[in-house]
């Protein structure tokens, strides 16, 4: 503040996370005539992880390192299960399987001989976050093509709800998109008349912040198991933010398709753990965003 009271001036600096969830800042150096202040927004300290769920054939699968049973056709850690990203991609992954008999197909996809590929391609990396903070996230054990962009907007636009401005605090223009839509027809509205979200609502919703996370599961093998496997990631992603002195006792789950059967299969293990499920039947839509104020 300046002496009269008036805010003073500041400049923004570009923040992102990185793989370890401390801020990174850069900038440069200034002439001394430049008595401008920089500026860096420090996110919440009450944290609700977002998990997006892949749907059947949407997690990336390699062959086990180590286990009781080793693939037959696949050296170990070799990928065994990449759906294309592209069209030229696609055309040249169809042509590797055209050449694969059924029983090739069988042993390569044996799913007690595979593990999840957290190596898969990264694409629509917002400016908040890096690559190897997006990877650590697990964004590369879930299909790039399906998944990368719900995946970059949730992680843009739930964490960013205003504009500030010397002269005024307004709604971002996702959240203000959000209002185009009757909430009437979610069901989840305190009123149960559908009121836009407002400005009170926000302000709660921002008191928090909500990493992304994708997680991936052998979709070859039973849907309980992979409810176990997403326990313990919920678990350890939830214990990793208390180290990091955050509060952080629940997530939110977005699935698609199977990913749904997983996510209910773990929320009877831990219902105290998972503030909410958003389920989508059908391929996500990104131009929009989708919140737990919202739902």
């Amino acid at each position: 503040m300046t002496k009269n009271g008036n805010s003073e001036p500041t400049r923004p600096v570009p923040v992102t996370t990185d793989e370890t969830g401390n801020l990174l800042a850069r900038t440069v150096m200034t002439p001394k005539a430049n008595t401008t202040r920089a500026s860096i927004a420090v996110p919440p300290s009450k944290v609700i992880p977002v998990i997006v769920i892949a749907g059947i054939m949407g997690s990336n699968l390699r062959a086990r390192a180590a286990g009781p049973r080793k693939n037959t056709v696949l050296k170990p850690g070799e990928a065994a299960w990449r759906p294309p990203n592209g069209k030229v991609a696609g055309y040249k992954e169809a042509q590797k399987w055209s050449q694969r008999d059924p029983s090739i197909r069988q042993q390569i996809l044996d799913g007690d001989t595979l593990e999840v590929d957290p190596g898969g391609a990264i694409s629509d990396i917002p400016e908040t976050i890096n690559e190897n903070a997006c990877r650590a996230r697990g964004w590369g054990e879930i299909h790039a093509g399906s998944y990368g962009s719900l995946l970059s907007v949730l992680e843009k636009n739930l964490n960013s709800t205003f504009k500030i401005s010397p002269e005024k605090v307004e709604m971002k223009s996702a959240w203000i998109v959000i209002n185009d839509f009757d909430r009437k027809d979610w069901g989840t509205t305190p009123d149960g008349i559908g009121s836009p979200i407002s400005e009170e609502e926000l302000k709660k919703f921002s008191a928090y912040q909500y990493p992304v996370y994708g997680f991936g599961y052998n979709w070859l093998q039973s849907n309980e198991r992979s409810a176990e496997h997403l326990r313990e990631r919920i678990e350890s992603i939830i214990a990793y933010w208390g180290e990091k002195q955050h509060q952080c006792s629940k997530v939110m789950l977005v699935t698609h398709s199977m990913g749904g059967l997983v996510a209910r299969a773990c929320a009877r293990k831990i219902p105290e753990k998972i503030v909410g499920v958003v389920h989508c039947q059908q391929r996500l839509k990104t131009d929009t965003v989708l919140t737990p104020a919202a739902i």
